[in-house]
């Protein structure tokens, strides 16, 4: 038996639930995903990071779909192809193969499923309530009502929710989603507005809009941006986060360990960015590996303790 590496992405033909998961058919080639990857988050659709094999195999359809549940959409799949079985192996934690040699083996399997993706992107035609449009195409925003594929609050560039109905025509936004034939319309999951909208809360907030990890032996990368309101803020002096990794350790699940900082300068309008790119030479193990889940904090003055969690970072390859 050996193992290779395998990538692949395509429109899904079935989905089989298994005594030990799902069997799942991707350009012909089937997919077996173990249920331990779903329940440590390796399988997931572009809105929920924590899929269940009970949802995967959900042949409900989705909004403005006639196809069996994520049946006809689109699954990236990241695992290894077994020469034995002629299939593609998505593990939680595979373990390297005593022969495996040269050949290339992935360490972190995952699956990722949904509809066929569009974009759209441009200007803010239209915002009546439920009649919102963008370059004139009729957009209808996803609700949180599927827990497979629930829509995303609308945010603003820098990651915070905000009230739709305070969204002004002429700004520009993007949009992801796919077309329905049933609806004749545009659903939209992610909706992004690059301007001026009124936030869902006034209280200091922090967001985390793209966490990444890469192990490198005993040591590891983290990268992680996102954005900060600055409100708040005492005589316009920069905002100051602090980054910990959050591991479940003995009876403590949220176990924080600091791993660096990060400073956010002001920009006009209440806002700003922030990004750190660290590199971890001296913890010890268990702590030796890129984390998955991450707490960002902002310990500035009058920041209340406005904090930001991560619970699935994205582990890129070696």
């Amino acid at each position: 038996m050996a193992f290779i590496a395998a990538e692949l992405e395509g429109p899904i033909t079935s989905i089989t639930e298994t005594g030990t998961g799902a069997e799942m058919v991707v350009l012909g080639m089937t997919i077996v995903i173990e249920k331990e990857a779903a329940d440590n988050h390796k399988v997931r659709s572009p809105t929920n990071k924590r899929l269940t094999i009970a949802q995967l195999v959900d042949e409900t359809s989705l909004r403005g779909l006639e196809e069996k549940g994520f049946v006809g959409g689109t699954a990236i799949v990241q695992g290894n192809f077994n020469t034995d079985t002629g299939k593609i192996e998505v593990k939680f934690n595979p373990k390297t193969p005593a022969n495996q040699g040269a050949n290339p083996f992935e360490l972190h399997p995952a699956v990722e499923v949904g509809p066929p993706e569009s974009l759209v992107s441009g200007m803010i035609t239209r915002n009546l309530g439920s009649d919102l449009t963008v370059n004139n195409i009729p957009i209808k925003l996803l609700d949180m009502s599927d827990a497979r594929f629930p829509g995303n609050p609308p945010r603003n560039e820098f990651g915070f929710d905000i009230k739709l109905d305070s969204v002004p025509p002429t700004l520009p936004a993007s949009v992801d989603g796919y077309f329905s034939k049933l609806e004749n319309g545009f659903i939209g999951y992610t909706f992004v507005v690059d301007g001026p909208a009124t936030l869902t809360t006034d209280k200091p907030q922090v967001s985390i809009t793209r966490a990444q990890g890469r192990n490198r032996g005993a040591e590891y990368d983290l990268n992680v941006r996102g954005g900060v309101t600055t409100s708040h803020a005492v005589g316009g002096l920069p905002q100051t986060l602090e980054i910990y990794r959050a591991d479940a350790i003995g009876s403590n699940p949220s176990q924080e360990t600091f791993l660096g900082r990060a400073s956010a300068r002001l920009i006009p309008g209440g806002f700003a960015k922030w990004s750190a790119s660290l590199r971890i030479t001296t913890l010890p193990a268990p702590f030796d590996v890129a984390p998955t889940r991450i707490v960002v904090k902002n310990v500035s003055s009058g920041a209340e303790g406005a904090f930001a969690r991560e619970d699935d970072v994205e582990i890129l390859k070696e």
